[in-house]
């Protein structure tokens, strides 16, 4: 951040060097949904299903019959099984992971989310962590806190806030996960 230079006047970003850039990935989507959230709202519909492609997900009031909206959680490797569905009604679901995430098919894998700590690629034990929120940008920016600092960060996080709710898939090994819900 040391390069960022922020204008609240002009209301824009530079930097002071060359080959600096900013990605918006932890939350970018959900704020984007939250906003489509907004012009839903302005424009009187009161039940949507939005999605920013697989990561984040709001559920606008119920499905038209009154039921929940249903998300079904894909599991991180096996992309035709689900590790757990989760029933949203006025709320988020947003879901980072690593490389295992990536079709066996493709030779080479590589992390695509970045510990902000050190600059360098994030490995984790959390292979995949998915939070519910009400605000699909706050389920964006935890669900990649909760990958990059791990259950025991998620699981005290969500003791102190209310309406926070998680799903982390770690590794058990080469083959084997477990989940935890909270």
């Amino acid at each position: 951040m040391r390069h960022v230079i922020l204008d609240e006047r002009d209301n824009s970003v530079r930097f002071d060097r060359e080959g600096i850039s900013m990605n918006l990935g932890a939350i970018g989507k959900g704020c984007a949904v939250g906003r489509a959230i907004e012009v839903l709202r302005e424009h009187g519909i009161g039940s949507a299903l939005i999605s920013a492609g697989r990561s984040t997900v709001y559920g606008l009031g119920a499905q038209p019959d009154g039921k929940p909206w249903r998300i079904g959680i894909r599991h991180p490797e096996r992309f035709d099984e689900r590790v757990a569905a989760v029933e949203l009604v006025d709320a988020s679901l947003s879901t980072s992971g690593g490389p295992r995430q990536r079709d066996r098919a493709v030779e080479e894998r590589f992390e695509h989310i970045i510990d902000p700590a050190t600059g360098m690629p994030a490995w984790a034990d959390v292979i995949s962590a998915t939070v519910i929120a009400s605000d699909p940008a706050l389920s964006d920016a935890l669900s990649t806190a909760f990958y990059l600092r791990g259950k025991h960060f998620a699981l005290d996080y969500c003791r102190a806030h209310e309406g926070v709710r998680a799903l982390l898939v770690e590794a058990e090994g080469e083959e084997e996960f477990s989940v935890s819900e909270f």
